[in-house]
């Protein structure tokens, strides 16, 4: 049963990928998220996309298929006609986790403080398999000044609506690889990003005709240029500044870390030194992280 009452808006992206497309629609439609508003942008597909689309069109809340400038005129054209509280952008060929928009709607509903969240990065192979995921990671402006930007997912970052408004309500056109990076780098201006340590999206990869992984040196390129126009961040602290400094971000780090200073309450300091950017709770006995909502 959906127990909350979010509007989570969804804005889906597609140019002939009709092969993965249905697998996205019902990674969003089967949650059977009661307040979902759907939203499906197409470059004009020529082909079997539009039949994929009409076959759920019942589940589609806003859609037009027409040519465009590339997925960040697409994007633009979606997220600007979006009604939800939260709001989200995956590509025709990603998915998103089964009852992802129920943790996700959680979180908002229960940490009001808190303006956008990203999962557990990992990587899904052409028939739906798992077959790459990171830890969670903590992410701060600090690492985006340094250019320590790879990668938040796209897939799986969700954010409310006030802070796309604070941001600009838009995605930069500028760019042609980088422009999610360029959002979180003004998100960023605004509100820290937290960390949920579970699935909620996942990134499709694909053999061939894969632009964000053949491109991905033009994407870093791109990003170091957005990094160096970004504005600096006044909102960082200096707990994480100085242990950014030390490059002690890895958990197995931080638990050597700790051990050499002796510090007997590691669960304390360690939320002292990063007050709730991770959406977790550290368990002494076994050592290691949990969702707690």
């Amino acid at each position: 049963a959906n127990t909350s009452k979010m509007k989570i808006s969804v804005v889906v992206i597609n140019y002939n990928l009709g092969d993965y497309l249905e697998s996205t629609l019902l990674s969003i439609i089967d949650q059977n998220y009661s307040d979902l508003e759907l939203i499906v942008i197409d470059g004009g597909s020529t082909d079997h996309s539009l039949e994929i689309i009409n076959k759920y069109k019942g589940s589609i809340h806003y859609f037009v298929s027409e040519k465009d400038n590339g997925m960040y005129e697409a994007l633009n054209k979606g997220l600007r006609v979006c009604t939800g509280e939260i709001m989200t952008f995956i590509n025709s060929d990603d998915v998103l986790y089964s009852n992802s928009f129920f943790t996700v709607a959680k979180i908002f509903k229960q940490y009001r403080s808190i303006d956008w969240i990203t999962g557990i990065p990992n990587h899904i192979d052409e028939i739906g398999r798992i077959v790459w995921s990171s830890e969670p990671k903590i992410w701060t402006p600090y690492h985006y000044k340094n250019k320590n930007f790879k990668y938040i997912q796209q897939e799986g970052t969700f954010w409310r609506k006030e802070l796309w408004q604070k941001a600009g309500s838009y995605v930069s056109t500028q760019y042609k690889y980088a422009g999610d990076l360029e959002l979180w780098s003004r998100f960023f201006s605004y509100a820290d990003l937290y960390t949920v340590p579970c699935f909620l999206g996942a990134f499709r990869v694909r053999s061939k005709n894969q632009t964000s992984f053949e491109k991905i040196n033009l994407y870093d390129l791109e990003a170091e240029l957005i990094l160096e126009a970004a504005p600096s961040y006044e909102r960082i602290d200096a707990n994480v500044l100085k242990i950014s400094k030390t490059h002690a971000f890895n958990f197995l780090v931080f638990h050597k870390l700790f051990r050499v200073l002796k510090i007997i309450n590691f669960e304390k300091a360690y939320n002292e030194l990063f007050p709730s950017r991770l959406l977790l709770k550290y368990d002494r006995k076994q050592q290691s992280f949990y969702l707690d909502l």
